[in-house]
């Protein structure tokens, strides 16, 4: 497993954690630079997506993204995407097989209860 973060202080604190086996680097979503074409399993994107779109050029990010973590997916590999919003519309249904489950979240939002959506996107 290969934590990576554009903030080279959060992943120097990641890699005080001691978490055995795991390797973590300065990288950015968008490109995913370290990692070569079909090298990886499976992307863990935790409100990547929400950070993303809340940014300048915030689409075209996206996008970028999104190609990315194709590029580096093994054939049949999954984009976990987790996210309270619904991100589907990133990803071209041409491209990817889409499941998504919507789960309650620990903590209320506003006293209401509130759900995380968990989506699984299958590089075609």
């Amino acid at each position: 497993m290969t934590g990576v973060d554009a903030c080279a202080v959060a992943v120097n604190l990641m890699k005080g954690w001691g978490t055995r086996g795991a390797r973590f680097a300065v990288d950015d979503a968008t490109t995913l630079s370290t990692f070569g074409d079909a090298s990886v399993d499976v992307v863990v994107a935790k409100a990547t997506l929400d950070v993303i779109l809340c940014g300048e050029g915030s689409d075209a990010n996206a996008k970028k993204a999104v190609a990315a973590w194709r590029r580096v997916l093994k054939p049949g590999g999954v984009v976990v995407v987790v996210s309270p919003e619904d991100r589907a519309a990133r990803f071209d249904a041409a491209q990817w097989d889409a499941e998504a489950v919507d789960v309650a979240a620990p903590e209320k939002v506003d006293g209401a209860p509130a759900t995380v959506r968990v989506a699984t996107f299958t590089k075609k």
